[in-house]
């Protein structure tokens, strides 16, 4: 689980900020039920306010940690600085708790390379298993000696690098780190919202999957009570090739009848696409990171999602969800102590939980989107 993590120069982030996860003596039980970190996080902000930033980050950090050893010895860091401090590197941080050990990644980067990378976890106190300077390791654990004299690409992660070689799987905190963020899911990339999903893919992915298809296919049936069963089927394209599509079987009458995917309502595909998504995070314990996540869907329907991360009988594995939305009322499910505000002044963005603010304005005893709507907390857009 993610316990925070910060970010400077990033995007529209030129000052330091940080996103925590971390409930404190101060947070309610009722509220924390007795976790040291959310399990739900929401973000808010007006348009281009810099809420997709933060979701950005995670996305860059997972791509960078897991995957950047596939990047071109040539090829740019995808990281974007702040506009009026080019060639400024980039600082990202991430503490986060993998079983019963805490962890700490930091970099600093630019678009040409790593200026520095480093991995820490706590025991009694934080000790190093790996620093990076440059292109050089300066220090790595006893227990990952074998490593060093390993040729580090400058725009590549030293935990991306050495997962491609087989003594890796042997090194318990490595892997472990690198599985963390290979798991995670986020819908964002550098260029922004993932939101076209391909029903073929997804159906695919369905009907290889029967535990995750049922959970997709009961989560529906019960927010659209018209819908008795859902189908994945079988057909051929004009070339040939062999894909799979969902049949949406809606009884009225005691008459049942097909609806196909491109009749169906934008809030049913919608739910049909991503819950392989929520399936996913659940299954592992792993985060779900999603940019606008209440598009096309009700509002009363949104707490039910977010149930399935605040519920332990769903949520068994401690998986977290960390999301923007435009809906207001959500505020008022998640409260003061799980809810993240971004404003933007002189393009310049920054974020802070709600518990934060100074004085009882916010309280976790009365609603709060009354005071966010009228602009009294931040967060909203200058009309």
């Amino acid at each position: 689980m993610i316990i925070e993590y910060g970010l400077k120069n990033f995007f529209s982030f030129r000052e330091e900020s940080t996103v925590s996860f971390q409930f404190d003596n101060n947070v309610p039980e009722s509220i924390s039920m007795g976790e040291e970190a959310a399990s739900l996080l929401g973000i808010k902000g007006g348009n281009a306010s810099g809420k997709t930033n933060l979701i950005r980050a995670l996305r860059f950090l997972k791509y960078f940690i897991s995957e950047s050893v596939r990047f071109e010895s040539d090829q740019a860091i995808p990281v974007d600085c702040f506009s009026l401090d080019k060639g400024k590197p980039t600082e990202l941080y991430i503490e986060f708790k993998i079983q019963d050990t805490y962890y700490r990644y930091e970099t600093s980067l630019t678009r040409d390379s790593v200026v520095s990378e480093s991995l820490s976890k706590k025991a009694k106190k934080w000790v190093p298993i790996a620093t990076r300077k440059d292109d050089k390791m300066i220090y790595l654990k006893k227990d990952l000696s074998e490593f060093e004299g390993i040729k580090l690409n400058k725009n590549a992660s030293f935990i991306s690098t050495y997962s491609q070689f087989t003594i890796f799987d042997s090194t318990d905190d490595l892997n472990a780190v690198h599985e963390f963020f290979e798991l995670m899911i986020v819908n964002v990339t550098r260029r922004g919202l993932v939101d076209d999903l391909n029903f073929k893919q997804v159906s695919e992915f369905y009907h290889g999957n029967k535990k995750a298809f049922d959970f997709t296919k009961n989560f529906i049936k019960k927010c659209d009570v018209g819908i008795r069963d859902i189908k994945i089927l079988s057909t051929h394209d004009q070339s040939g090739e062999k894909y799979y599509y969902p049949r949406f079987y809606h009884y009225a009458d005691s008459t049942e009848f097909p609806v196909s995917y491109d009749r169906e309502s934008k809030g049913t595909t919608r739910l049909y696409n991503f819950l392989g998504t929520y399936w996913g995070a659940l299954e592992h314990g792993s985060v779900l990171a999603m940019d606008e996540f209440d598009i096309h869907l009700h509002a009363l329907l949104l707490p039910h999602l977010l149930d399935l991360f605040q519920d332990k009988k769903h949520n068994k594995k401690r998986a977290q969800f960390i999301f923007t939305a435009h809906n207001t009322e959500i505020i008022d499910f998640l409260g003061k102590y799980r809810t993240v505000l971004v404003n933007k002044e002189d393009n310049e963005s920054y974020c802070y939980r709600l518990d934060e603010l100074p004085g009882n304005l916010v309280r976790n005893d009365r609603p709060i989107a009354p005071l966010y709507s009228t602009g009294k907390i931040g967060g909203v857009p200058n009309l």
